[in-house]
């Protein structure tokens, strides 16, 4: 089943929001007669409009946001030295950089760094998260990510490492091809291309373990991948095969215990002697916390359930048994929903904590920020989870409440005089939702010195403003933009690409700038250098460069 929206009603805040969009929008339309647009967006499906199947399907595939990756890294470990209570190294895999070396295509360090990872883990079965974790970095099914992983391919096709990164990759494509219904609600096509990629991620997957025999990571990927199907002899199969190769392995057998689930044809009697038998068979600590996946299934029943109150005190007996981030993370979805907020916070703190990065741990407490009205705190976890997992689909229903959260209050902080906290807040916005237009248009409309009462400045006037400003100041990079737009207002794009040429050659790795020049070259049809400089700012972490590069990529012949 799909899992449960987490987060309490959008009804107020997105009232208020069309409000006073409808408003500035107005006063765009008639005060502004020009504002340096890239590209319109392609148009949503009406309101209320049904969705065939093929649509739905097309919408889990699709990224939520096109999110700048992480600069290119020197290295995809973070985190300090030293254990945990239970042995296991504190330093963990960074998934946003791993991510970040496919966009760049290192291949070849791609390669050797999840070979050294598999090396590690080979040589002390404690570093069992380190391989997993830098395949899970593939955890998401938009198909640019297959296209980047075929070339990962065919560029080390000795390598285990792209196998094993791609047959992740389709095993998420499967999930999100299937969707999250009930079977007999799914429609016969949706489990058809289910199963067609559920097949490619399996020949993906044994071909790394051919490779590399010790692969414990591709057996776990294995597992969850058949779960789709109801293969249960194959996973067991794969469960033998990795416990062999590392009997006192924790993860896989989380995999496998998943299976067991009511959902998926078991039951809870036998996830419990799974648990027990593990515990009997090996002697890493970490294994007690098996037991308390049952819990975990029972409180996610009785939450859908609504007994909320119930949940919470089986979910705290598995927390009992010690600190693990999935049991924190339940218990915190718990405490949201009975309004416990700093108790929820504090939950997921730790987990993050405790599984730095994951995708899952961030837009929890994503949702958690949007709940205590903390927007930038939400807004940016939210970036790094989207970072890493595109397709997931609670990122892509929170992510419009907290677009308008940040919106609502920077409107708020903009009529306090605090204007250049609201551009922060809106900066945070377009990091999510870069396409949206009505977030752009007030981020410039604030910038040209638009004013709470609905005063803007006419181009000239704002031109002259911004050219004083800058003779005390003149790298401010908020008053370059405010010239800029009074400039493009005009017409004058050659002055408004002179200007950013100026300040690059001053701050050559200023993101906003590069794109903001980019915006000059397109209205003047240069596409090819439009997209360079859009294709530059995205590199250096301005999420809109990456959309518009896309966009007039497509453009160019």
């Amino acid at each position: 089943m799909q899992r449960r929206v987490r987060w309490r009603s959008l009804l107020t805040l997105a009232l208020f929001a069309v409000g006073i969009g409808g408003v500035v929008a107005a006063l765009l339309g008639v005060r502004i007669p020009l504002l340096q647009r890239w590209l319109d967006p392609k148009p949503e499906p009406a309101a209320g409009k049904q969705l065939s199947v093929a649509e739905e399907r097309a919408r889990r595939l699709a990224p939520t946001a096109v999110v700048a990756p992480v600069p290119l890294p020197t290295t995809i470990m973070s985190g300090p030295d030293g254990r945990d209570a239970d042995g296991y190294p504190l330093k963990q895999v960074d998934r946003a950089a791993v991510r970040a070396l496919l966009h760049h295509r290192r291949f070849a360090d791609l390669s050797r760094h999840l070979e050294q990872l598999q090396s590690d883990f080979e040589a002390d079965r404690t570093r069992e998260y380190w391989p997993i974790d830098a395949a899970d970095a593939f955890d998401s099914a938009e198909a640019e990510l297959g296209a980047s992983l075929d070339a990962w391919v065919a560029a080390t096709p000795a390598s285990f490492a792209p196998y094993l990164a791609r047959g992740t990759y389709w095993a998420a494509a499967a999930y999100a091809r299937r969707g999250g219904r009930w079977a007999a609600e799914t429609a016969r096509e949706d489990l058809a291309l289910m199963s067609e990629a559920v097949a490619k991620a399996r020949a993906d997957l044994e071909k790394a373990r051919a490779i590399r025999p010790k692969l414990v990571a591709a057996e776990r990927r294995l597992i969850i991948a058949l779960r789709f199907t109801g293969d249960h002899a194959g996973s067991r199969a794969a469960l033998e095969r990795a416990l062999r190769a590392c009997p006192g392995c924790f993860q896989v057998r989380v995999a496998y215990l998943i299976q067991l689930q009511p959902r998926w044809g078991g039951s809870h009697e036998e996830m419990l002697a799974f648990a027990k038998a593990a515990k009997r068979a090996a002697s890493n600590p970490k294994l007690r916390l098996l037991a308390g996946y049952v819990d975990l299934d029972k409180a996610n029943v009785l939450a859908h359930a609504e007994k909320l109150d119930e949940a919470l005190v089986v979910v705290g007996r598995a927390c009992a048994l010690g600190e693990h981030w999935e049991f924190l993370k339940e218990r915190a979805y718990l405490r949201r929903r009975l309004k416990q907020l700093d108790a929820a916070l504090a939950d997921l703190d730790r987990a993050a904590a405790l599984r730095p990065g994951h995708p899952d741990v961030l837009r929890e407490r994503a949702a958690a920020n949007a709940d205590l009205r903390r927007w930038d705190a939400a807004a940016r976890d939210l970036v790094a989870a989207i970072r890493v997992r595109p397709t997931d689909s609670v990122t892509r229903t929170l992510t419009p409440y907290v677009v308008k959260g940040l919106d609502h209050e920077a409107w708020q902080r903009h009529k306090a005089g605090d204007t250049s906290g609201a551009i922060r807040l809106l900066d945070l916005a377009l990091g999510l939702e870069p396409q949206n237009h009505e977030v752009q248009n007030r981020r410039k409309w604030m910038l040209v010195g638009g004013t709470a009462s609905g005063a803007t400045p006419t181009p000239q006037q704002a031109e002259a403003a911004a050219r004083a400003t800058l003779r005390s100041t003149p790298d401010d990079l908020a008053t370059l933009q405010r010239l800029d737009y009074a400039l493009a207002a005009q017409g004058r794009f050659e002055e408004v690409i002179k200007l950013w040429n100026d300040y690059l050659t001053r701050h050559p790795s200023e993101g906003r700038a590069f794109l903001e020049r980019g915006g000059a070259y397109y209205h003047l049809k240069k596409l090819r250098e439009a997209h360079a400089d859009a294709q530059k700012a995205c590199e250096l972490g301005v999420s809109e460069g990456c959309n518009v590069a896309r966009r007039v990529a497509g453009m160019i012949r």
